[in-house]
């Protein structure tokens, strides 16, 4: 009988409350709404520029790998660099779209090891981030997306692991050319123990393995540097006498290889580079990663 007495009581308490705040209602004038339309209109406000907007953003990651940046800049070995197909996606436990590969591009990396090459690979990817008005900032998973700043972003099986170095295809300054070089190749790789200081010359069989229309190509089988012409003539070295005379004579042994190169080449700031990071200058290595052999000539002029 006391819990009815008390749940009736506490009824009756909630029903005269109700009662005051209609009454109090029915009191309100225009003011009062308006007020409230304010208030509603001022925190509505508040929330749409505080909180962050879902949107999607186009990354450019160059994949490497943070623990090993200090070789070789992290990149990925060439047999690693197909596992980023383009098409693939990746998708958040709604089954909504938080990722996808929309293009790769991928060439031989510039630096050579005695393991082998790897692969320059940037991956452009469509990524479902925050967008922050106020800041225009973009976050993907709670990081803010910003040049040159790591990234890693899960596509599906894949994991693009890397550093952006583009954002919505809007911070890109390079602009594509064409270019000739001629090039002649040097006895001089740190790799290769065999030591003729009297000469420039190369092996014949290295001559032999350069042949004019060879190309270096990148992942989408696009030129990327061709072999226009190769002259091939004795080598020259320096000989004396016993009366301590110099004297120039053919080397029996060596050739020299001169080239004409067209490369696909970047223009920055008034500054042509091959393959994403390798200077065009007078004198600086050209490296080819041909079909059958890899080569670094010199470069001894660059025709206009």
């Amino acid at each position: 009988m006391g819990i009815s007495s008390g749940v009736l009581s506490r009824h009756n308490r909630m029903l005269h409350i109700a009662k005051q705040v209609q009454n109090t209602v029915r009191k309100w004038g225009f003011f009062e709404y308006l007020l409230i339309v304010l208030v509603c209109l001022f925190a509505g406000t508040a929330l749409y520029l505080v909180v962050p907007r879902s949107k999607y953003v186009t990354v450019a990651v160059r994949v490497a790998n943070r623990e090993l940046y200090f070789y070789n800049e992290g990149a990925p070995p060439a047999y690693l660099s197909t596992q980023y197909v383009p098409g693939l996606e990746g998708k958040d436990v709604f089954g909504r779209l938080e990722s996808k590969i929309l293009s790769v591009d991928s060439f031989p990396h510039t630096y050579k090891t005695i393991y082998g090459t790897a692969q320059t690979v940037i991956v452009h990817a469509k990524v479902a981030a925050s967008y922050n008005a106020r800041h225009g900032t973009y976050k993907y998973r709670g990081v803010t997306i910003q040049m040159g700043d790591w990234i890693r972003v899960e596509v599906g099986p894949v994991m693009v692991e890397g550093i952006v170095v583009d954002i919505n295809e809007k911070y890109g300054t390079a602009q594509d050319r064409t270019v000739k070089v001629r090039a002649q190749l040097k006895t001089e790789d740190p790799l290769d123990g065999t030591v003729f200081m009297g000469t420039t010359g190369v092996d014949p069989y290295i001559a032999d393995a350069i042949s004019v229309g060879d190309a270096v190509r990148d992942g989408s089988g696009n030129a990327l540097a061709t072999v226009l012409e190769k002259q091939v003539t004795p080598s020259r070295t320096v000989v004396g006498d016993l009366y301590g005379n110099l004297f120039e004579r053919p080397h029996p042994r060596k050739v020299d290889v001169t080239m004409v190169l067209e490369l696909k080449a970047q223009e920055i700031g008034g500054t042509l580079y091959f393959l994403d990071g390798q200077p065009l200058k007078i004198n600086s290595r050209v490296p080819l990663y041909l079909s059958a052999i890899f080569i670094e000539p010199r470069i001894t002029e660059i025709i206009k």
